[in-house]
């Protein structure tokens, strides 16, 4: 939809007087076919327009107490480089912490579902089996064990739960996005892919519980 209001907004007789040309980077999380769709899309429809697959992976920036800050990783690929963009597209890269991966349109985005998976997809599985545990009675016993066999995933386990429910309503269809992305480009099918129904423990968390109403960040706008 996005890409369509900037093309759209690019027909008017204003954007032809454009000196240099207008980079778009595209950092929803979508999969390697969403971004090959939209590249066909501006190449028919916007030639003048440089679209820049992308996706971001890590945490919002922070300041550190040394004075320096931490950054997410901003990935992108295709055969447009912001680095190019004038005037000031080389500073803009660097700021943001621009990787450009590869020539070819998809490869960000997909990196940015395989990362995705792993970790949005390791809090799904954290969340089933400690409300499973909880109404075994044993939710106490797992995160004993959880603190002595597994201290690091323990951690993680709970800090991705205690940040994820204000998030869910967005994950859902990230988790729509990383199936396409598993049965086109991995090879799995319907049937051996786990993010279909990981998609519904999100819109369980979205439309079923209280937690989605609570803001753990003091914005809903904060993603990992």
């Amino acid at each position: 939809a996005t890409a369509e209001r900037v093309i759209a907004v690019s027909s008017n007789r204003d954007f032809a007087k454009r000196q240099n040309p207008l980079y778009f980077l595209d950092l929803n999380a979508i999969s390697p076919s969403s971004a090959r769709v939209n590249d066909e899309l501006f190449a028919k429809s916007a030639p003048d327009i440089r679209l820049i697959d992308g996706g971001i992976i890590g945490g919002p920036p922070n300041l550190k107490d040394d004075g320096t800050w931490s950054r997410p990783s901003v990935v992108v690929s295709g055969p447009n480089d912001l680095r190019d963009a004038q005037r000031s597209g080389a500073h803009l890269a660097e700021v943001l912490n621009v990787r450009h991966i590869n020539t070819t349109v998809g490869s960000a985005s997909g990196l940015k579902m395989c990362f995705a998976a792993i970790n949005k997809g390791f809090t799904a599985l954290a969340l089933q089996s400690l409300t499973t545990a909880h109404a075994l009675g044993v939710v106490d016993e797992l995160q004993q064990h959880m603190t002595e066999f597994s201290p690091r995933l323990g951690l993680q386990m709970n800090g991705s739960l205690q940040n994820m429910p204000p998030k869910a309503y967005r994950w859902i269809l990230e988790m729509v996005e990383i199936a396409k992305t598993f049965e086109e480009d991995g090879g799995f099918s319907r049937d051996e892919n786990l993010f279909h129904p990981m998609t519904e423990i999100y819109r369980l968390v979205t439309d079923g519980t209280e937690l989605a109403r609570e803001d753990t960040w003091g914005c809903r706008a904060v993603d990992e």
